[in-house]
């Protein structure tokens, strides 16, 4: 028996302020009119660029729409409707991962191209099939799928020098999540073709972090489009994305985005970052399966750049540890883990976590 299948894998540009020189002969061969959607710090830092690097190309821009920081199946709606994006062949986002993930669902919808142009690294949501849709109330709703990643990603690391440090911190948080999560998901399966390169990709996914993550935190608050840098936002936006489009969902994003899908459930937590807290559910998903010197080593970077290393960093006090594990357990899937995972082992290891942290840092504070 036979079957045909197809991989796209992400094409991307990267440069530094002349990254968007490639944009008008990249995008002319999958349309003639593009719209521009981004938040307003995003189109404020891009827009002129893009507008800039079109000039005198077949190109025309319907618009630019500034569509505010949410990623809701009510704003993709009201973007639809609009005579910007009706009338545009190509749809370019422009920001971080929230705004990524808008308009691919507003792509799904409108049968639109999409082109991607991050101002930010603070996810792969870039170069990724998968979108992460939210409840008007910022809590998790969730994942729609396009065919394919975006058409073709557009990396200016001049601007993502400039973007506040943050964003770049929260992005090495998120990144550190797929050398941990796709072989712990996938443990013990017969993988296929697919999944088997794509979980050997992640392996060894943290290992730039560690070797350039500080360097390139540096060179970000300098505002220097440096080679750490550029070697960090590749990891961040490329590599770990490279991963997500070859595994299957369940080898893309378990326990630790489990731990954040739970956290934007909880009330009063407000104001932390995907990947702040994604990198702290890597540290409890490597305590509750007993990896406790890989725990170590990734609780000693976490540590070392005011990454979460305890709940009380993420805004859950000791009082509130049962009600964030048994949200945890709600985004649990068994078809996620090697074995089963109990209400007991996610308080446990959270419990055991805190206490370890307490043992080893004097006083921890968030970047």
């Amino acid at each position: 028996m036979s079957s045909t299948s197809s991989t796209y894998l992400p094409n991307w540009t990267i440069g530094g302020a002349d990254a968007y020189a490639a944009v008008p002969e990249t995008v002319a061969a999958y349309g003639t009119s593009a719209v521009i959607i981004g938040g307003e710090r995003a189109m404020a830092a891009a827009g002129p660029r893009i507008r800039e690097a079109l000039a005198g190309s077949p190109t025309a821009v319907t618009g630019s729409l500034v569509a505010g920081d949410e990623a809701t199946q009510e704003k993709a709606d009201e973007l639809q409707s609009t005579g910007e994006v009706r009338s545009a062949d190509m749809i370019f986002a422009v920001g971080g991962g929230k705004m990524m993930d808008l308009c691919k669902l507003l792509a799904i919808q409108a049968g639109k191209v999409l082109l991607t142009f991050p101002t930010i690294a603070s996810t792969c949501a870039a170069v990724t099939r998968v979108g992460v849709i939210y409840h008007r109330d910022h809590s998790f709703s969730r994942y729609v799928f396009r065919e394919r990643p975006a058409e073709h990603t557009f990396i200016n690391t001049d601007i993502i020098a400039k973007a506040p440090t943050v964003y770049l911190w929260a992005g090495i948080g998120d990144a550190l999540s797929k050398q941990v999560e796709s072989p712990f998901s996938s443990r013990g399966l017969d993988l296929g073709h697919s999944d088997r390169v794509g979980v050997d990709i992640a392996r060894h996914e943290a290992d730039p972090l560690f070797a350039h993550g500080a360097q390139a935190l540096a060179d970000a608050d300098r505002n220097e489009a440096t080679e750490a840098l550029r070697e960090i936002a590749l990891n961040i936006l490329v590599t770990t994305g490279l991963t997500s489009v070859l595994v299957k969902h369940q080898f893309n994003s378990s326990f630790a985005h489990a731990v954040y899908n739970a956290h934007t459930r909880m009330p009063n937590v407000s104001g932390h970052l995907h990947g702040e807290v994604v990198s702290f559910g890597v540290l409890v998903l490597l305590t509750l399966d007993g990896q406790l010197a890989e725990r170590d080593r990734f609780h000693g970077l976490n540590a070392s750049l005011g990454l979460p290393t305890r709940t009380t960093q993420v805004s859950v006090g000791p009082e509130r540890i049962d009600e964030f594990a048994e949200r945890i357990m709600d985004f649990v899937r068994p078809e996620e883990a090697p074995y089963e995972i109990t209400y007991d082992m996610v308080r446990r290891a959270l419990l055991d976590l805190n206490a370890y942290s307490a043992d080893h840092e004097a006083s921890p504070a968030r970047r």
